[in-house]
């Protein structure tokens, strides 16, 4: 009942990406505000290095990456796991209709990514100084681990509702 006449006419499943593209203006403009410190020149005379290859680099470090992309593919596979078992058992388990599911994971999506946007912001000036060039990866160990009670409280919704809003703070 609020939407432009052009908007209203959208079933809510294309109205999601609208929303969902939102916030990309905001994110240009503070992507451009990003100050890259100018280069510093060579001295003349000196040959230029040339960038380390990728490929020696990443063999004697497979390891590392292994286990650093591995942790976020098994980490982001869960994550799509839950998305998938919330719909089912919103439908099933809690009687809501195809459009109430999707407008609810929707909207709880929205309020992660929002609240999840802060919340890092706050953890990069609190966190990256105590933990200096390991904060990267300890970040991301502690977002994964800080999710575990989250999934938890999974276990005790007792409808709908609870189910999403614990949703609201997973993602």
């Amino acid at each position: 009942p609020h939407l432009p006449a052009a908007l209203g006419t959208l079933e809510a499943w294309r109205l999601g990406f609208l929303v969902a593209a939102l916030p990309a203006p905001l994110m240009i403009l503070l992507v451009l505000t990003i100050r890259i410190p100018p280069r510093a020149e060579q001295p003349v005379g000196e040959a230029a290095r040339p960038a380390p290859a990728f490929l020696p680099y990443a063999r004697r470090n497979a390891g590392t990456f292994l286990r650093l992309y591995g942790g976020v593919a098994l980490s982001g596979g869960a994550f799509g796991g839950v998305i998938v078992w919330l719909a089912i058992a919103g439908s099933r388990v809690f009687g809501e209709s195809p459009a109430q599911v999707g407008t609810a994971l929707g909207t709880a999506q929205i309020v992660s990514a929002a609240s999840g946007f802060l919340l890092s912001l706050a953890a990069v000036r609190w966190l990256e100084p105590r933990m200096g060039g390991a904060f990267p990866v300890r970040g991301m160990w502690l977002a994964s681990l800080a999710s575990i009670p989250v999934c938890l409280l999974l276990l005790g919704v007792s409808d709908a509702r609870q189910m999403f809003a614990v949703y609201a703070l997973y993602g």
